[in-house]
């Protein structure tokens, strides 16, 4: 009836003031405001010039620009209108988000959308009811011909949980209907936000959000976004592709994805985050391989948007090992990628605590290739009698206590420890090997590699000068060891090389400070210091 009497305009103008009132009380009161849409109708273009009333209120209230949105409905522009396109232009150029209401309802929609510009299309509740096979493959293709054109997407009418998880799936930005809530009258909408756990977003968050908002998910590529507040990665949403790669390694959804960064023992965390960074770094395309229960999977990452601290990305990510376009060349090339890796290690164990048995994969220090120990604990302890140095065995046994050792490394920050231990050699010397004890992430048991390999420091001809660096670089001085005649100062040099396990000290001939630890000496066969103070300098070096 305003509509016929040629008054909607006054109405409209009416709401205006009374939303930016809202608004502005909101503000005052330091509580969060939300953006709201107000309807204009083709009246209020044809009566008025609703973008000089919209700016005077917004200026009279004092709002910044995006508090007040701008609907029209899609019946308003049925045959083209100049004052209908100039004004959604004069709103557009100041900054005011146009959004078109009702697409779908008439039928001129695909014109509409060649003739005028908006930020966002509103699908109308039809599309929705029935929800069927048909309506759901024209929504999906909206969705997407929606972020071709760089327009966002927001869904009317949505009443049940299928229908909301069909838009996240198909990409459409935002939901409005009774599945959340039916309407509120203003003063309980704060209320109903917190009883039902709804929050609200920040601006910067809806900022990066919006650019996040225009990938399309329905491209045939596996796509998921990734939303990183510089402390914790949060993944918002996956395709079906996607989650189909992710299915092929054992991971069942998004929800155990943001389970795995919450966790600070999930192994791949860290070199993730280094991923992230470099992709950060470039605003390119970044591309990295790994391999997760023995499939080599290859995910790419670009950033789209940052915000302070807080950035959105989008990722890709295939199964190599399933691709069929990935021929028996290339992964003949991977395998033999990891199987060179493995060779650093001079030996790898497998550990099943759940089954209780030690395998061998690659042997060392009197076992073969494929013998089995059952009851590891025991197989441990025999093992450090015949083969590990007296002097270590007890920090040996501590170290490999099987329920121990797979918490240390399970709860670890890589997911592995390591220590140094001395092992009896074929030749009959005892050498430093490193055990390197690797938690297997995913699996359903207890399952652990354990890897030796020799210190690689002895076969290194520079090891002397590398070593006096690395005591430098923690804080050694260099003159820390120099003769000093006063017994305070070899008093606590003494004290310290105890600490390190050097229970030997003399002077040389230069009156030089010495020092030598029992391990060192009986791993050369020397049962005491006093066998070797009359040998010659260059025999002492």
């Amino acid at each position: 009836m305003l509509e016929e009497a040629h008054l909607i305009h006054k109405l409209d103008a009416y709401i205006l003031h009374a939303v930016a009132k809202m608004a502005r009380e909101k503000l005052d009161a330091n509580l969060p405001v939300l953006p709201i849409s107000v309807n204009l109708s083709r009246l209020d273009f044809l009566l008025q010039d609703p973008f000089a009333v919209a700016e005077t209120i917004r200026e009279e209230y004092r709002l910044p620009l995006g508090l007040i949105q701008i609907e029209v409905t899609e019946n308003a522009l049925v045959g083209r209108m100049d004052s209908v396109l100039n004004g959604i232009q004069k709103f557009q150029k100041k900054g005011y988000p146009v959004l078109l209401d009702d697409f779908g309802s008439g039928y001129s929609s695909l014109n509409v959308l060649k003739d005028y510009d908006f930020d966002t299309i509103k699908f109308d509740m039809k599309f929705l009811h029935p929800f069927t096979a048909k309506s759901r493959k024209i929504l999906k293709y909206l969705v997407s011909m929606a972020k071709d054109l760089s327009v966002h997407t927001l869904a009317e009418g949505a009443e049940t949980k299928e229908q909301c998880d069909f838009l996240r799936e198909i990409g459409c930005e935002k939901i409005q209907g009774y599945y959340y809530g039916k309407p509120v009258p203003c003063e309980d909408f704060q209320q109903y936000c917190l009883d039902n756990d709804l929050h609200l977003e920040s601006c910067d968050d809806t900022e990066l959000l919006n650019k996040a908002g225009l990938v399309d998910m329905n491209q045939t590529a596996p796509v998921a976004i990734l939303y990183d507040d510089n402390e914790q990665m949060t993944m918002l949403q996956a395709n079906a592709l996607y989650l189909d790669a992710l299915h092929s390694i054992g991971t069942p959804s998004v929800e155990r994805v943001n389970i795995n960064f919450r966790s600070k023992n999930f192994p791949m965390n860290e070199k993730f985050r280094r991923f992230l960074e470099r992709g950060k770094a470039t605003g390119q395309w970044e591309s990295m391989m790994y391999v997760d229960n023995g499939q080599y999977m290859r995910v790419k990452i670009k950033e789209l948007a940052a915000r302070g601290t807080h950035s959105v990305h989008q990722l890709h990510l295939s199964n190599i090992s399933a691709d069929k376009a990935f021929d028996d060349t290339h992964s003949h090339r991977f395998d033999t990628i990891v199987r060179n890796v493995l060779l650093t290690y001079d030996a790898i164990w497998y550990v099943n605590l759940d089954q209780d048995v030690i395998e061998i994969i690659e042997a060392l220090a009197g076992t073969r290739v494929g013998m089995q120990f059952h009851d590891t604990a025991a197989a441990m302890r025999c093992f450090a009698t015949r083969y590990v140095h007296p002097a270590d065995r007890e920090r040996f046994l501590a170290f490999t206590e099987p329920a121990a050792l797979y918490e240390r490394a399970s709860t670890s920050p890589k997911s592995f420890i390591a220590a140094p231990f001395r092992i009896l050699m074929q030749d009959g010397r005892y050498d430093w090997l490193f055990f390197t004890n690797m938690a297997l992430f995913k699996s359903t048991a207890r399952e652990m590699l354990i890897c030796l390999n020799k210190d690689l420091m002895e076969s290194n001809p520079d090891r002397k000068a590398i070593i006096r660096q690395m005591i430098e670089s923690y804080g050694i001085a260099k003159d820390f060891f120099a003769a000093e005649q006063d017994s305070l100062h070899q008093g606590a040099v003494a004290a310290m090389l105890e600490d390190m396990g050097v229970e030997f000290f003399w002077k040389d001939r230069q009156h030089r400070f010495c020092g030598v630890s029992r391990a060192f000496l009986e791993a050369r066969g020397v049962r005491d210091v006093a066998e070797i103070r009359g040998r010659t300098d260059k025999e002492l070096v």
